[in-house]
């Protein structure tokens, strides 16, 4: 495997959005980006039947210690959005080579809030621990591709 050096992480955050978004591509989704990311949606595809689910995309790099553990994720848009069943994460981890995709209400259901400190009503995931033993409870999440918004 080739070691890639990123300027930052959101350098890195930003590349696997694009290669997901191209996955969904190759996959015959019609993918829209939005110009701004003011409401954690990274892109917005449109289903066969016409309607239309919106996406936040979150990966790790190699470089990180905790390969899988997605922390400190605001929620506070969605929750109040009557719409959030259109709502979807998809959580990617370099290292381990694997995808996971959740509802809203499943990444609700099994993360947890952020009870003190500054990042305090934001929500952490935990799909493995450091040593990449998966969360035996997430694995029905991973994916190998996006049919699950067929």
């Amino acid at each position: 495997m080739i070691k890639r050096e990123f300027k930052d992480s959101a350098s890195f955050g930003k590349r696997i959005e694009y290669s997901i978004i191209g996955e969904l591509l190759l996959q015959k989704y019609d993918v829209y980006v939005p110009l701004v990311d003011d409401h954690g949606v990274d892109a917005i595809i449109k289903k066969k039947d016409g309607t239309f689910i919106e996406l936040q995309i979150k990966a790790r790099s190699n470089d990180v210690k905790n390969i899988a553990t997605f922390a400190n994720i605001n929620v506070k848009n969605q929750i109040n959005d009557k719409n959030n069943n259109n709502f979807y994460f998809i959580f990617r981890s370099e290292k381990l080579n694997k995808t996971w995709v959740l509802s809203f209400n499943e990444f609700i259901e099994n993360s947890k809030e952020n009870k003190t400190g500054k990042n305090k009503g934001n929500r952490t995931i935990i799909f493995s621990t450091k040593n990449g033993k998966l969360n035996e409870k997430l694995k029905n999440f991973e994916v190998k591709n996006f049919d699950k918004f067929s």
